[in-house]
């Protein structure tokens, strides 16, 4: 197990989320929040940590 002593965090919020959930509805939202998260989770290290925060929002955990 390797172990880090120092952490970057990066912050995502999909901007116009409330716009595109009333302009086409929530299941094209919950598209577009979903290849957010599938991108996110393919294009991470392995051992970085991707989260979903809040409704648009997600985390990222990336040990330095």
């Amino acid at each position: 197990m390797r172990a880090w002593d120092s952490y970057a965090v990066l912050r995502l919020d999909v901007d116009g989320m409330k716009k595109l959930n009333e302009t086409y509805g929530a299941p094209v939202g919950d598209g577009v929040l979903e290849g957010v998260a599938d991108t996110l989770r393919h294009q991470k290290r392995d051992y970085d940590v991707v989260a979903r925060f809040e409704a648009d929002e997600f985390i990222v955990l990336l040990p330095k």
